[in-house]
């Protein structure tokens, strides 16, 4: 929260833009027991990157580039147990432009399917999507939140820097423990989703940013 707080008083942001993207189902149940940390493969982080230069264009037309954060969820929430690899990414409303080092600010609106399309063209870059069909596209969620809304800010927060555990705890009881691998459970909880900070958010410190 404190970096977002410095963001918000040294740059023009005032909204976040909240996206939740799925990887495709055979991504998910392809993490095996030496697997678990495929979530931090340069793959995967190679598709968040280059979905942040696909969504560029969407939202404004300067060369400026875009920032945010992102943490990765391996399970589904409301079956705790099986894999579900994605990706809760959150995009401040400011591109920053490195050459004339100024922010400018955009209306964080953009088409569902637009997002939807970005996703599978940046997974498809990094092998992790093989059906042929233009028209399949993987599932995603797009929201915006005012940073002002401390309220739902901080529920986003939560939410998506949550442990497995949290989930286990509430809804086992929808899960099929009869099958379960001892070593997935095990790595789930272990697990603490990371905040990656992205784009020119990567570095506040160059800002004026203090740990």
């Amino acid at each position: 929260m404190e970096k977002i707080e410095f963001i918000e008083e040294h740059t023009p942001a005032d909204y976040l833009l909240k996206l939740d993207l799925t990887l495709p189902k055979w991504v998910s149940t392809s993490l095996g027991l030496n697997d678990f940390m495929y979530i931090n493969s340069k793959r995967l982080r190679g598709a968040i990157n280059h979905f942040l230069e696909l969504l560029s264009p969407l939202l404004f037309h300067q060369k400026s580039q875009l920032g945010g954060f992102y943490s990765i969820h391996t399970w589904k929430t409301t079956k705790p147990l099986e894999p579900h690899l994605h990706v809760h990414l959150n995009v401040f409303n400011v591109a920053y432009n490195r050459k004339g080092k100024t922010f400018h600010r955009f209306k964080p609106i953009i088409s569902h399917r637009a997002v939807k399309v970005a996703w599978r063209n940046a997974l498809k870059a990094q092998g992790l999507w093989d059906n042929p069909l233009e028209s399949f596209l993987p599932d995603c969620h797009v929201g915006y939140i005012k940073l002002a809304d401390r309220v739902r800010l901080m529920s986003r927060i939560r939410y998506i820097f949550r442990k497995p555990i949290v989930d286990m705890n509430k809804n086992i009881g929808n899960c099929d423990t009869s099958h379960v691998n001892p070593v997935w459970a095990r790595a789930l909880l272990d697990y603490t989703p990371r905040q990656v900070f992205v784009g020119w958010c990567f570095n506040l410190k160059r800002f004026g940013f203090k740990c």
